[in-house]
């Protein structure tokens, strides 16, 4: 599911990036993104919460289709004095 999410998360950063001149384009070092993820820019900032994101996805997603034995995806009632305008489950 790791490796899924990350998927995930590359596609939707080349998307983001598409008309730029770097647009998370990948390539084979030890870091996927190359040389741009040592860089303190903005875009560093933003590859990494979209990566971080798909994994998050995938992973609860996992979690809410049962296919993981351990998750802790809640099946508790919602509490009652929990604001309605907050989601539950």
């Amino acid at each position: 599911y790791i490796g899924d999410g990350a998927k995930t998360g590359i596609k939707e950063c080349q998307y983001q990036f598409r008309q730029r001149r770097w647009n998370c384009s990948t390539v084979d070092n030890t870091s996927v993104f190359g040389r741009v993820m040592h860089i303190g820019s903005r875009e560093t900032a933003f590859t990494y919460a979209i990566s971080a994101a798909g994994v998050v996805n995938a992973i609860s997603r996992a979690c809410r289709e049962g296919e993981l034995s351990t998750c802790g995806c809640s099946r508790a009632v919602r509490p009652r004095e929990l604001p309605r305008d907050w989601l539950w489950g």
